[in-house]
Formats: structure tokens, C-alpha cells, sequence
């Protein structure tokens, strides 16, 4: 006897599947963020405003940064001199792609914080709240993942504008 499957048994099961990996993904950034947020306490609170006081400034250093760094990265790999550096660029550029999620997180909660209390905050508390934020706002179609994309964009922006600052000064 051939077994038969019941295509509303896989969509539960689909469905269980990717609810459970935006859990797992919501605890791992969220433990990500608490960690950065308490260890580099200094440099969450720098990143932070410099995304609060310069947000559209910082969104489109990010969106430069997202879009020219792939080819740049390449370009650099493809020549024999520049592999090295290439590597380099492409490890710093995997980096920012993934800080910038948790410093969504951390900036979020931030901007909350400053609405709610007056202050911008910077802690691992608004840090949480910052995270419950993003994955809420991020079930919204569309609208939702916008906004996300957008505040991502800024994160990422501060991320690259901040760590281009301490290059220079150490040169």
C-alpha cells in the first residue's frame, strides 16, 4: 500500500519549521545584542548616536556600503596585488552585514527609550525591547519590512562611519 501525504500536514509542518527558526533567530540576536551592548558598552552608545543624530546621513552611507562592496570586493580579488586586501574588505564587509542586525536591535531600543523616558538609553534592558520591536515590526508586510530595511541600512551606515572614523585616527 502506497502512503498518501496530506498537503495540510505539510503546510503545518512548513509552518512549524519557520516559526521555530524566527524564534531561534530572535534568542540568538537577542542574546548577540545584550552581549555586545554590556561588553562594548562605550561603542554601542557611540554607534547609537550616531545613527539617532545622523539617521538619513547614516542610512545612505549603509546603502552605499551595502551596494559598492561586493564589487569592490571582487575587483580587488580579481587582481593579484589587491587578493589580500580583498579577503580583508570581504571579512570586514561580512561583519557589518551581521553587527548591523544587532545594532538594529541596540538602536531601536535606544530610539524607544528616548521617546518613553526622554533619554537615550543604551542598555541591555532598551536593548531587548529594541529586539521584541524589530521582530514585531518585521511580521509586517511590506510596511514592516521597510522599516526594517531602512533602520538596518542606518545601523550599517554607523557601523562603517564610526569604524572609518578610528582607521583614520590611528593613521
Amino acid at each position: 500500500e502506497v502512503p498518501t501525504v496530506n498537503t495540510g500536514d505539510i503546510g503545518k509542518v512548513l509552518l512549524a519549521i519557520v516559526t521555530a527558526l524566527f524564534v531561534m533567530k530572535f534568542i540568538a540576536t537577542a542574546l548577540t545584542a545584550i552581549v555586545i551592548v554590556t561588553i562594548f558598552k562605550t561603542f554601542s552608545a557611540t554607534v547609537t548616536k550616531e545613527t539617532t543624530e545622523r539617521f538619513w546621513h547614516m542610512v545612505l552611507v549603509g546603502l552605499v556600503a551595502v551596494i559598492a562592496g561586493p564589487p569592490l570586493i571582487v575587483t580587488l580579488m580579481v587582481s593579484v596585488v589587491g587578493f589580500y586586501f580583498g579577503l580583508i574588505v570581504g571579512a570586514l564587509y561580512a561583519l557589518a552585514i551581521l553587527f548591523g542586525g544587532v545594532f538594529l536591535c541596540i538602536t531601536t531600543g535606544a530610539y524607544i527609550a528616548l521617546f518613553a523616558k526622554k533619554e537615550l538609553r543604551v542598555n541591555w534592558k532598551w536593548t531587548l525591547v529594541g529586539t521584541v520591536a524589530v521582530f514585531l515590526v518585521s511580521l509586517i508586510p511590506v510596511l514592516g519590512w521597510i522599516a526594517v530595511c531602512i533602520a538596518y541600512l542606518g545601523s550599517i551606515g554607523a557601523l562603517v562611519t564610526n569604524q572609518y572614523r578610528e582607521l583614520k585616527a590611528k593613521m
